[in-house]
């Protein structure tokens, strides 16, 4: 199975507000432009507690007004505001604007910002050189994802040649600075041997240590990698534990690994009707293997479940139109 590695897309949407691609986080105090005022220092500062009261206009007028005397953070926030259109109207080349003055102060994290916008051609042409290069900019500062999207880039031939040896020095990079997503990206390596040894133990540590670290899905890779005994000790508890922190997280594949644990009575007494409860969890959060389980559960009955066919093609309807095949077989032998 391969337990998933993290994308740069599905690590920035996990960051990010609402279905924009820019992040917008609270930057460190190293960020800020030494030649910024102690007045400029005041406006960012009342900028940031009316940013968090959710009173955009006002941060945007004090954010600029610690902006135009140099806050680099102040900059950076803007450049957000502007992208998303918050307190301000949303225009991506403005914000882009205010993410170049930052970054020409120092700000890291508007380095990220820029790399990022390059790599996807938001409000400017795609162009993945000047992603990594803004990006090992935004690593020469210390910014942790911009480490982990060089390794991405050259884990899957984004934009450079597809070096592993290049991918896994990055993603080194960006764990020893604490980016739980280079250490989830680092375990599937090690899991699958992909540009280095198999290490199932190895792989272990890290996905628990991205776990720790409050990351969903390693969560899930360590519930799985305790299901089946690869790499630890196999224990339907851990697994159990671990699948249900992740589900309380909003992990989908969690949900559909708690729902096999109940089909098939591992480590639970089984259950269909629970196993159904998790599978239409993961279901309404789009997945299309717990789509197809909850049409295998309606077809055949059983454990708590009444047999109903119209319930079951519904379910089998789902999951074909989401691209799996075994519900598109299951409706043709059901005559659809």
């Amino acid at each position: 199975m391969n337990l998933g590695l993290l994308t740069a897309t599905r690590y920035l949407l996990a960051m990010v507000i609402g279905a924009n691609p820019f992040t917008l986080r609270v930057p460190p105090a190293t960020a800020q432009s030494g030649a910024s005022s102690a007045q400029a220092d005041t406006a960012f500062e009342e900028g940031k507690e009316a940013y968090q009261r959710h009173r955009y206009k006002q941060a945007a007028r004090l954010f600029e007004n610690a902006a135009r005397s140099g806050h680099a953070s102040a900059m950076y926030y803007l450049g957000a505001m502007y992208s998303e259109g918050q307190g301000v109207p949303q225009d991506i080349d403005r914000g882009r604007q205010w993410y170049e003055k930052a970054a020409a102060a120092g700000n890291p994290e508007s380095m990220f910002n820029l790399g990022f916008m390059y790599s996807r051609g938001q409000g400017v042409v795609r162009d993945y050189g000047l992603a990594r290069q803004w990006w090992e900019k935004g690593a020469a500062a210390g910014n942790p994802q911009s480490m982990f999207e060089i390794g991405y880039m050259y884990d899957h031939g984004e934009g450079v040649p597809q070096d592993y040896a290049v991918a896994r020095r990055w993603y080194e990079k960006a764990v020893a600075a604490g980016n739980v997503h280079a250490m989830h990206n680092l375990a599937d390596m090690y899991y699958q041997g992909r540009g280095v040894p198999k290490d199932l133990e190895k792989s272990c540590q890290l996905f628990a240590q991205a776990a720790d670290g409050d990351l969903p899905e390693s969560m899930t890779a360590l519930g799985y990698m305790y299901e089946h005994g690869t790499g630890v000790e196999q224990s339907f508890i851990l697994a159990r534990q671990w699948y249900l922190r992740a589900a309380a997280e909003g992990e989908p594949m969690a949900m559909h690994d708690l729902g096999e644990l109940y089909l098939h009575g591992e480590g639970v007494p089984k259950d269909h009707q629970q196993a159904g409860i998790w599978f239409e969890k993961a279901a309404n959060l789009g997945n299309a293997n717990s789509m197809y389980n909850l049409g295998l559960i309606y077809e055949f009955g059983g454990s708590g479940v009444t047999q109903d066919l119209p319930e079951a093609r519904r379910w089998y309807q789902k999951a074909a139109a989401a691209g799996h095949e075994r519900a598109k077989q299951r409706l043709e032998e059901l005559g659809k």
